[in-house]
Parts: structure tokens; sequence; C-alpha cells
């Protein structure tokens, strides 16, 4: 009898012992409270999947120690107002991605806020952009300008943007050149794209008119390189960051981001200036965006899901975060 009562004691000690372990479990998972402000990440990161070997959380502040993979929320979120600091080294690519229903398929199931000592090339991969989708207002992408009379109009310079003019002729982006070259294959100068440190910016333009024969035209970055175009001109003006809008701290120094996140519409601030306002209903075509530079998604973004997993990305480059807080807005 003494036997089997004290084997009774130590299953009821167990059973409490794992109903504790069940709700502490329970409250981890919980969603932090609707306008509330909270840390994002436990201390222990409990609430979280990640690898303790790629991160180090102490003192409220993530320092990525090696490429292991992204730290991810257990919990998803929908609306919300997230706000945190990050500070980069040289030539870091790292970035904060939300609203992720997939975080197997991140790249084309969420939205990653771009963080980056300056960008990656593509069109919209610039530190403070929203990735594939829009630049921060301190960088201007490259255009095409056409001039007609008083009339003046501007697409993205990228391959397969198009616009059709007032009096029905169409002009079409038939391909980019960021070194062109010019091949004379059978008596005929072939362009091409150079290997060179010494770049000739340039697009190739298709010009279809209403009546008569469709031709090509080079226009280049040097608007002294440019042919007379007739009744129209042509100006292809390259990509830029535009200094006085630019508000990033240095790469070494603290950066504070705010990330709000209400239905379609997404606002970014850094360090107190707002440099990204974009409403996600005006997406509505598969692989564009509203201002005709091309995106990776492979569904319209405006039926992305509205709620899904945040993470700090590893992108094999030294990162650290702090402050980092979420307020749930319901």
């Amino acid at each position: 009898m003494q036997r089997t009562t004290s084997f009774i004691c130590i299953l009821a000690s167990l059973a409490l012992l794992s109903a504790s372990c069940a709700k502490k479990g329970d409250q981890q998972a919980k969603p932090r409270p609707v306008g509330v402000v909270s840390d994002l990440l436990e201390p222990d990161l409990s609430n979280c999947n990640y690898s303790p070997e790629g991160w180090k959380y102490e003192n409220g502040e993530l320092t990525w120690l090696q490429s292991k993979g992204d730290v991810w929320t257990k919990d998803k979120y929908g609306d919300f107002i997230l706000e945190l600091d990050w500070r980069i080294v040289e030539a870091c690519n790292s970035g904060v991605i939300i609203r992720c229903s997939d975080p197997n398929q991140w790249l084309f199931t969420g939205l990653e806020v771009q963080i980056h000592e300056t960008g990656d090339e593509s069109v919209h991969g610039q530190c403070g952009a929203i990735y594939s989708l829009v630049s921060p207002s301190y960088y201007e992408t490259a255009k095409l300008v056409v001039t007609q009379g008083t009339q003046t109009h501007q697409i993205s310079a990228s391959k397969g943007q198009s616009l059709q003019l007032e009096d029905g002729t169409t002009l079409k982006i038939q391909k980019v050149y960021t070194n062109l070259k010019m091949l004379e294959r059978q008596g005929k100068q072939m362009p091409y794209n150079a290997s060179s440190e010494l770049l000739n910016p340039a697009l190739m333009v298709q010009m279809i008119p209403v009546e008569g024969q469709v031709g090509t035209r080079l226009v280049y970055s040097d608007a002294s390189k440019n042919e007379d175009a007739g009744p129209m001109a042509l100006t292809y003006q390259l990509a830029r960051w535009i200094e006085e809008k630019d508000v990033r701290n240095p790469v070494g120094e603290w950066n504070h981001m705010k990330i709000t996140a209400q239905g379609p519409a997404i606002q970014i601030e850094l360090n107190d200036t707002q440099i990204v306002d974009i409403n996600l209903d005006e997406y509505t075509e598969v692989g564009k965006n509203p201002q005709g530079t091309f995106n990776k998604y492979q569904i319209p973004v405006k039926d992305m899901a509205r709620t899904g997993y945040i993470a700090l990305q590893d992108h094999g480059h030294k990162v650290d975060f702090r402050n980092i807080k979420i307020k749930p807005l319901k």
C-alpha cells in the first residue's frame, strides 16, 4: 500500500509539473496584448525559432554571431507598430521580414524591410526599401523621360516597360545596358553588354508608331551621345541617392526604425523621418508594381496574407538589434 501510495504521489507530482510546464508554454506562445507596447522577444528567446549558434540575446540586444538562419517569432502579427534600433558593418545586408505566412517560403510569402549599407543593385533593394516593391524617399530609381511638345512622361527604366504617347506612338524598353559596346558583325553594328569598370549606361527603346515602320533607338545616360529623336526628346536618368533627403546614420552607428502595418497601409520611418508610405491594395498585378517596376511575387501583392510571422534576418553579415518593441493594433 505504501508503494502504491508513493507511486500515486509521484504520478500526481509529474502531472502537476506537466501542467505547470504546459501553462508556462501557453504563456510564452500567447500573443502580445492589443494596444500595449512590449518586448517582441522573450529574454531567453523562448517565443522564437532560431539557432543559438547564430544569435545571442543579452540585456535586450540581439547580436548576430554566424550564419545559422533568421530569428522568427512563433506568434503571428497582422496590424502592429514595430520599433527597433539596428546597427550594421560595411557591406552588411539584413532586414526585417513581416507578415510572412510561410517561413520556409519567406521570399515569396512575406514583406522584407531592407537593412543594408547601401543596396544590392536591385531596383528596390536599398536600405529602407520594402524589398522589390518600393524604394525609400531618399532614393530615385532609373527612368526613361520622354518629352513631346509640352507633355512630359516617364517610366521605370527596366526591360519590358512601355509607354503610349498622345499621338498613339508606343515606346517599349527592350534592353538595359550597364556598359554598352558595339560589335561589328557582317557590316552591322551589334550592341552588347561589356564587362568593364568604365560604364556606358544605355537603353534600347523600341518605337512603334500607329502607322509606319517600327524602329529602335539607343538612349544613353550621357545625353551628348543621343541622336536627334525628331518631335520628341528621350532622356535616360540613372538611379541616384538623394543626399539632402538621406536620413541614414553612418555604418557602425545605431539607426531607429519604425514599421507601422494597418491593413493595406505600410509606413516606414527611419530616424524619425517617414521614408516609405504604400497601399498594398494598389499592387493589383502579378509581378508588377503601380509605379511600373517589376517585383518578385507570384500573386498580386494585394492578395498576400495580412497576418504572419516576423523575422530578424540573417544574411551572412554582422548586424545588431536592440529596443525591439511591438504594439499590436488589433
